[in-house]
This record gives C-alpha cells, sequence and structure tokens, in this order.
C-alpha cells in the first residue's frame, strides 16, 4: 500500500491535511492560471481607456480624467497590502480570492448599469468643440460612479494579493520537483497577464469604442464571473494555507513602534541579551530564527526585554522580528527607485491615448486601431520575448557574466529604468513631430477623431514599444528582487511591494499633473501645460521631456543605491532550485563582518585561575596533534551555495603522509583567531578513488597556486615553490563550521561547504580581498603568479571536482528533525 504524504500547514477543501499527489501540483495551480487570465481580460482594458470615458462621456477635462485613472489605478495597487494582511491573518488565500473577485463583479456592474442608463450619466456633447456647453456629473451621479469604481479597485487588490500566493501553495518548496514546478507557475503568471491583456487591450477596447461602454463593462463583468467559476472549480484539488492567526506585516510595524517606544532604552552590550522565543518551545518549531546583525541598531531597542513589563508585541519584539524589519528597511532604497517608472507608465495610459485619438488609426482600408489599444504592442512582444529571453538570451549572457540568471536582479531593474527614461524621451520627440503635422496642415483646432492629424497613430508605438521592454525588465525584476531577498516570513506580502511601487507611482502622477499646471497656468496661453481639452495647443512635449529629465536623475539615484546594496542571500532567480540547492543558510542574512571588539566571541574576560591552569597544561601535556603542524597557507575561499560570499582563510597543515594532509581552519593568523573550520586534502590518486558522488564536493586547487592565491606568508617563494608543484595536483574538502563573514559572533547552523578560487566567473575573488592581504603581508599576487608560471598544470583534472563550473550547482546543507535509532536500555 502507497504512504500518504501529508503536506505540512496546507488543507484540503473538507479542512483535512493536504495530500500529495492527491491535492495542490500543477493541476490545481492550471485553473488559478486560468481564472487570471480572466481577471485581466476583465480589467487591463479599464487602464488605457477609461480616460477616454472619462472625457468623452462624463465630461471631464483632460488633465482631469488622467488623474481619476491614476487614482483608481494607484487604490487597486494600494489596498493590495490591506488584503494581503486578512488574507494571511483572518480570511485564508483562497476565500480572499473569492470576496475580491465578487466585489470586481459588482463595481464592473455598476459600471455598466451607469453607462447604459442615461439618468446616471450627462447629456451627449463633444468635449473637443470649444463652443459646446458639456454638462458635468451630478453630484449623486459622481457618488455612484465612484462607489462603482473603487469596488472595482478594491477586487483587483484582493486578486492581486492573494493570486500568486494561492497560486504557489500548490507547490512545496521543500520539493526539488515541485519547487521547479513553482518556477514554472510564477513565469505562468506573466504569461497569463499577456493573454488576458491582449484580448482585453483589443476586442474589449473595441467593444467600448463601437458597441457602447455599457456593453464593454457588461463583457467584463461576465469575465470575472467566469474567474469566479474557474477559481471554484479547483477547489476540490487545491491545497489551501492555513490561516496564520498573525499577519508579518503587522509585526514589522510592531517593530517600529516598539523600538520608538523604547528609545530611551540602553542597548545591551552583547546581542544574545536581547529577545528571542526559545527555539525548543513546540509552538516555535516551524519559527525561522534570524541571527542578529549589527546594522540599524536603533531597531534592536524594539528587542530590549525590561523586568518589570509584561511582554506586550507593541513595546517588546523578538529578535526574529527586528531583523525582518531590517532586511525590509534595507530594501526600501531600491522599492523607492522605481516609483518613478510607474508615472511614467501612467502617461502612456492617459495622455499617449489621448494623442493618439488626434492621429490617423487606419490600419488597412476601413479597419481602424483604437487608440487605447496600442498598449497590445508591448504585451505581444512580451509573450514572444519573455520566451526568448529565458531561453535564449539568459544562457548567452550566463556565458558572459557567470550569472545563473545572466544578470542580476538589481541589474535587471537598472536597465528597465534607463529604458523608461529613454521611452519618455522618444514620447517627446513623438509629440514635436505630430505637433508639428497639426501647425503644418493648419489643424491646431481639429477635433480629435472625427478630424484626425495626417499621420499614423503607429508613431506613438516607438514610446509602447520601449516601455514594453523596460516592463519586462524592471517589474519582473522588482518582483523577483523582493521574493529571493525576503526572509520566509515576509514572502507571502512581498509581492505586495511591487503594487505598492506601482500604486504610489500612479498618485505621485496625479501630484506631478496637477503642480505642473499650476505651475506654468501664466507662462502658457493653454492655462499651464496640460490644461484643456485640445491637446494640440498644450505642452505635452515638455511634459515628457520633464519625466525623462526626472527618469535620468532617478536612474543615477539607483546606480549609487543599487552599489550600496548587498544581498541577503546567493543571487538567483525566482527558479533557484533549478541552478542551487536551497538550504537553511539561504535564510540568514547578508554577509555583514564583524569589527574591531565584535570579532571575537561574546564572553567574560578570562580570570587569573584560567590562565595559571592553561599554562601549567601546556607545560605537562604534550599536544602531540597541535605540534605536527607545519605550514601556515593563507588563500581565499567561497561558500559552495553562495559564491558571492569570499573569505579569507589561514590553515596549519598537518601532514599525516605524502597523499594526505589536514588543515585547521582560522579567520586570521591573530592570538584571537577563530576556529572556523576543517580542510582535508589528498592526492590526485587518492581523489580518483572515491565515489562520484563523494568527488562532487571537493575542489581542485591548481588555480589557486597558479594564480599566486595560496601563499605561505614570510616564506620566500623559492624556498617553497618544489611543493607548490605537488599541491596543484591535490584536491580539497573544506567545511566551514563558523560563517564569521556575516557577523556570527557564535558558530550557529549547519557547516558550509567551500569552494577553491577559480579563474572564471563566479570563482574569481574580489580584488579588493586580495589587496588588504597584499597589503597585510607586503606581497604582490600578482608578482607571484608571474613567478609561478613555471610550475605545470596538472595534465589531468577531474570534472567532477569544482562541480559547479560544470553544472552552476551547489551544495548546503539542510538540518531536519528525524527519528531517533534507539537501542534497549542498558540493564
Amino acid at each position: 500500500m502507497e504512504k500518504l504524504e501529508l503536506v505540512d500547514g496546507k488543507v484540503n477543501w473538507k479542512g483535512e491535511t493536504a495530500v500529495k499527489h492527491k491535492h495542490g501540483g500543477l493541476r490545481a495551480a492550471l485553473f488559478v492560471l486560468v481564472a487570471f487570465v480572466f481577471e485581466n481580460l476583465a480589467n487591463l482594458h479599464l487602464a488605457v481607456n477609461l480616460t477616454t470615458y472619462f472625457n468623452g462621456i462624463l465630461h471631464f477635462q483632460v488633465s482631469d480624467a488622467a488623474n481619476a485613472l491614476t487614482n483608481f489605478m494607484g487604490t487597486g495597487y494600494i489596498l493590495s497590502i490591506i488584503f494581503a494582511v486578512f488574507a494571511d491573518t483572518y480570511i485564508g488565500r483562497f476565500k480572499s480570492i473569492l470576496i475580491s473577485g465578487s466585489i470586481e463583479f459588482l463595481g464592473l456592474a455598476l459600471l455598466s448599469a451607469q453607462a447604459h442608463y442615461s439618468s446616471l450619466r450627462p447629456p451627449p456633447c463633444n468635449v473637443f468643440d470649444p463652443t459646446s456647453r458639456c454638462e458635468k456629473l451630478e453630484s449623486s451621479d459622481t457618488v455612484f460612479l465612484y462607489v462603482a469604481l473603487y469596488l472595482v479597485a478594491a477586487g483587483m487588490a484582493g486578486i492581486k494579493a492573494s493570486i500568486p500566493s494561492h497560486g504557489a501553495d500548490q507547490f512545496d518548496e521543500k520539493d526539488p520537483r515541485e519547487a521547479k514546478t513553482m518556477s514554472s507557475f510564477f513565469n505562468g503568471l506573466l504569461f497569463a497577464l499577456c493573454i488576458g491583456g491582449a484580448v482585453s487591450l483589443t476586442l474589449y477596447v473595441w467593444l467600448d469604442d463601437h458597441k457602447g461602454w455599457d456593453v464593454g463593462f457588461g463583457v467584463s463583468a461576465i469575465a470575472m464571473f467566469l474567474a469566479l467559476i474557474v477559481a471554484v472549480l479547483g477547489w476540490p484539488l487545491y491545497r489551501i494555507h492555513v490561516v496564520q492567526g498573525s499577519s508579518v506585516l503587522l509585526e514589522l510595524i510592531q517593530v517600529f513602534v516598539a523600538a520608538i517606544r523604547n528609545r530611551n532604552l540602553k542597548l545591551p552590550e552583547n546581542p544574545l541579551e536581547l529577545y528571542e522565543i526559545d527555539k525548543d518551545k513546540e509552538a516555535a518549531l516551524e519559527d525561522d530564527f534570524l541571527p542578529h546583525r549589527d546594522v540599524y541598531r536603533f531597531l534592536d531597542k524594539a528587542a530590549i526585554k525590561t523586568a518589570s513589563e509584561k511582554p506586550n508585541p507593541w513595546k517588546l519584539c523578538r529578535v526574529t522580528q527586528v531583523e525582518n524589519a531590517k532586511i525590509l528597511l534595507g530594501m526600501t532604497p531600491v522599492f523607492a527607485c522605481t516609483i518613478i517608472m510607474t508615472l511614467c507608465l501612467a502617461q502612456l495610459q492617459t495622455f499617449s491615448v489621448q494623442q493618439g485619438l488626434t492621429m490617423d488609426t487606419t490600419i488597412v482600408g476601413s479597419f481602424h486601431i483604437p487608440p487605447a489599444s496600442l498598449p497590445i504592442i508591448p504585451v505581444i512582444f512580451l509573450i514572444f520575448i519573455i520566451p526568448f529571453y529565458d531561453q535564449i538570451a539568459v544562457p548567452l549572457l550566463r556565458k558572459v557574466t557567470g550569472h545563473v540568471t545572466g544578470i542580476t536582479h538589481l541589474q535587471r531593474i537598472g536597465v528597465g529604468l534607463i529604458l523608461s527614461s529613454i521611452s519618455m524621451a522618444t514620447a517627446a520627440i513623438m509629440e514635436v513631430k505630430r505637433k508639428s503635422v497639426a501647425r503644418d496642415h493648419n489643424m491646431l483646432d481639429a477635433l480629435p477623431v472625427l478630424q484626425p492629424l495626417p499621420i499614423s497613430v503607429f508613431w506613438l508605438s516607438f514610446q509602447y514599444f520601449i516601455f514594453g521592454i523596460a516592463d519586462m525588465f524592471t517589474y519582473v525584476g522588482l518582483l523577483e528582487f523582493f521574493y529571493s531577498e525576503a526572509p520566509q516570513g515576509l514572502k507571502t506580502v512581498s509581492t505586495c511591494f511591487l503594487w505598492t511601487s506601482m500604486a504610489l507611482g500612479y498618485y505621485l502622477s496625479t501630484i506631478l499633473v496637477q503642480i505642473v499646471n499650476r505651475a506654468t497656468k501664466h507662462i502658457t496661453n493653454s492655462g499651464g501645460w496640460l490644461a484643456g481639452n485640445n491637446i494640440n495647443k498644450n505642452h505635452l512635449n515638455l511634459f515628457y521631456l520633464l519625466l525623462a529629465l526626472l527618469s535620468s536623475v532617478n536612474f543615477c539615484v539607483y546606480l549609487f543605491v543599487s552599489w550600496r546594496y548587498k544581498y541577503r542571500t546567493i543571487f538567483k532567480p525566482y527558479p533557484l532550485h533549478k541552478f542551487f540547492s536551497m538550504s537553511s543558510s539561504d535564510k540568514f542574512p547578508a554577509p555583514t563582518p564583524a569589527k574591531g571588539a565584535e570579532a571575537t566571541p561574546p564572553g567574560q574576560p578570562m580570570s587569573m585561575g584560567q590562565h595559571v591552569v592553561d599554562k601549567g597544561a601546556s607545560m605537562l601535556q604534550a599536544l602531540t596533534p597541535v605540534k605536527q603542524i607545519s605550514q601556515h597557507v593563507c588563500t581565499f575561499a567561497l561558500y559552495s551555495h553562495d559564491m558571492y560570499r569570499q573569505i579569507e582563510t589561514h590553515h596549519y597543515v598537518s601532514r599525516l603522509n605524502q597523499d594526505f594532509l589536514q588543515c585547521p581552519v582560522y579567520d586570521s593568523d591573530d592570538s584571537n583567531a577563530r576556529l572556523i573550520g576543517i580542510e582535508y586534502i589528498i592526492s590526485d590518486r587518492f581523489f580518483e578513488a572515491l565515489p562520484q558522488e563523494e568527488q562532487k564536493l571537493w575542489h581542485s586547487h591548481a588555480y589557486e597556486i597558479k594564480s599566486g592565491l595560496w601563499v605561505n606568508p614570510r616564506i620566500p617563494e623559492m624556498i617553497g615553490k618544489p611543493e607548490l608543484e605537488n599541491l596543484a595536483k591535490t584536491y580539497g574538502k573544506f567545511w566551514c563550521t563558523w560563517q564569521v563573514d556575516r557577523g556570527d559572533r557564535l558558530p550557529l547552523g549547519a557547516p558550509a561547504l567551500m569552494m577553491s578560487p577559480q579563474g572564471v566567473n563566479l570563482g574569481k575573488i574580489e580584488p579588493e580581498l586580495v589587496k588588504k592581504r597584499d597589503d597585510k603581508y607586503s606581497i604582490s599576487t600578482e608578482a607571484i603568479m608571474q613567478s609561478r608560471v613555471e610550475i605545470e598544470e596538472p595534465e589531468w583534472i577531474n570534472p567532477q571536482a569544482d562541480y559547479w563550473k560544470q553544472h552552476a550547482k551547489g551544495f548546503a546543507i539542510d538540518i531536519e528533525k528525524t527519528e531517533m535509532k534507539l537501542r534497549a536500555p542498558i540493564p
């Protein structure tokens, strides 16, 4: 009988523990993806076409219509944070999808009703005719509009907060097979958005413009209803996340509140005195425990425990909570630099559509493309470019950069930011061209749509095309950045950071439009760069140029921010299981080397009695194994699971015979050096006899020695050269037991496998590390390398060693609970 494999923390639709191969997996995730397609089908056309509805049907001015849309979009993104909190804390992610979808369906139905009944909207009028006196919406109708509109925004927010995490719930990150499929799910989310968007931006926009807004909103409501039906059909197959009863987001807020309330308390010298729950308690078995880092120390005050008070989560937080807050605070500058990009995106959804209304929209014969459908250009492009980028561009970039994803998350975001600036500059050039055509043909007062300018609307495709590429780089890169850098407890709400960035960009657009109009009100004939309904007489080109300049300045700031940022873990894209094995060590914060007095472990100074005992013991005891140490070697090592983390190492070598050496490894050669690991070194003939699975854990020494990185401090090079020729043919296995480079003041966690420096890609040692070592010993690694030219490289280096070079895979240890093997008690 096949043993049922239960899934911790997940239940089925009956509330029973979910079972692998019966619940979850790709077939369950497909229902989530199809529901997401229908949801995007329902609302993406609103993001580009509502300005036309506000302006042409409800008689808003162009700038007011643009602001109404950006406020609507901003609210739809910012509310995702609230829904994420409710989904995690109170109602669960699947219920959140159903509730949010129902709210969005109701809002779309109300919008359809307003568009259908003439009593709920003003009488028809041509807002582009300066002689027309178009009536505005009555107060009651305005209330009806905004209630409907923001019901849609709230529903969109809930879907954005819940769909990604509910889909990810269908997979087990600890299962390598399911983890690979999970990466496909996240790629599928973007693909689903593009598929739904392609239909929404064409068919639905056409329905809006040619069959009536009531029809457009009505079919949107039908699409949303179908999304709910599909989501419910998958209910029996889902793994449903169990409500936690507490929100990590609320815990983060508690840290900042507690730190402020405890601002007058004195920080303890020993961080171990800060408050943390007992790891042995049953309630804490599944918690992540993050070690203390010596950064943003003001937040540590949230973890100061006073004996006189009862524990209060708004006055006392555990260290892991504080470290989560530190990680979030460290990511905030990157987050802030992406807001400007959404500000640019908002203009393509508003003013660029108004540009298109004045241009020739003919495609073939009498067929016209609605200007609001222009964003279909980057969407269609993305449908093809995403597979190309993933399958062709990334492997080529990987060979050049050595990164498993071609470029890092921060580099990917940066590419998008500079492209958004180029997109706005292109938009400014296209606007100058469009206005020159209007001026040359004496059509500055031409009525949009009815009197199109003799210039094709496809001239606008350049700015959309460039921004589409920027979209793929920055928004997907930002999503991956937040997900990969966030600790385990923050991954659920990490996607909401992206939506928040976009929300702030939309709100900033509203503010900037108002500021620009007020600042230019008295220096332009139109009463402001963006004022009025005649886009031919305003100064949209200058506004686009302003955005291009703002984006360029923002990119310069981003370069500084990204340069200062230190990755919390090895840089990996979300599908990290394709390249590296996950381990508990991936949950630790970014390496932060301890400095000064903090380099030593915490503890009381040695007493006089302890000094006497140690001196006496050293005189009476042989200490034979220690006295067998014959050499001091200084070199460098890289973590197998995180090759960005590189450390200087000091090996003290004992030779047991000519085929086997053993080396205790320290972090320095000072008297207070910390023992950080052990390396075993064997000859090539011993290595060849090892099983292949064992060989993967070993590294070669040829490059390390030939490059001059391996040195014997204070020993003339000519004396040690004969020995180096033999060592170049050896292999080593190095286990690090104390990861001092990340600031650990005690040996914490599982051992980490270390690898030898290599001359390619990630194996290269940072020049700053080498220079620091050279300055300390007054040597030149470059000169040493030149002196070792004559050392012959081994004829054969087994490819199983340095395994990562061939397979882009590292190795790491997970600590897992296991059943003890018990023996009978001794009578």
